[in-house]
């Protein structure tokens, strides 16, 4: 008996699809995607009804937007390096993990 369905018939065994223990039906995810699509579509057309009324001939703004971004990434970037080496070293410090098995990890 799958979710409540005392006999599978063959109209039912194609519209649905096994994965793993959890039966799903196609209907309930097309569902889902046209729900996903339909939120898209309706929050870009209210960011852009909003956005519309901004005339801002000037890049100078958008040029410092992506200056900004620029920095912030760059400096996430270098910090990761730093706690990686962080962790390893306390890894490797512990005896929890062997030094090269630590530097594995600290890659993937």
């Amino acid at each position: 008996m799958i979710l409540g369905h005392a006999r599978n018939t063959a109209s039912d065994l194609a519209t649905r699809r096994r994965v793993g223990e959890i039966v799903f039906r196609k209907d309930r995810s097309s569902r889902i995607a046209l729900l996903l699509v339909g939120g898209i579509v309706y929050i870009t057309t209210q960011v852009w009804g909003d956005l519309s009324v901004i005339h801002n001939v000037s890049l100078f703004p958008y040029l410092l937007l992506g200056l900004a971004l620029v920095i912030a990434l760059g400096f996430e970037f270098v910090n990761g390096f730093h706690d990686t080496a962080n962790a390893v070293a306390t890894v490797i410090y512990t005896n929890s993990l062997a030094p090269h098995t630590a530097v594995v990890y600290s890659g993937s």
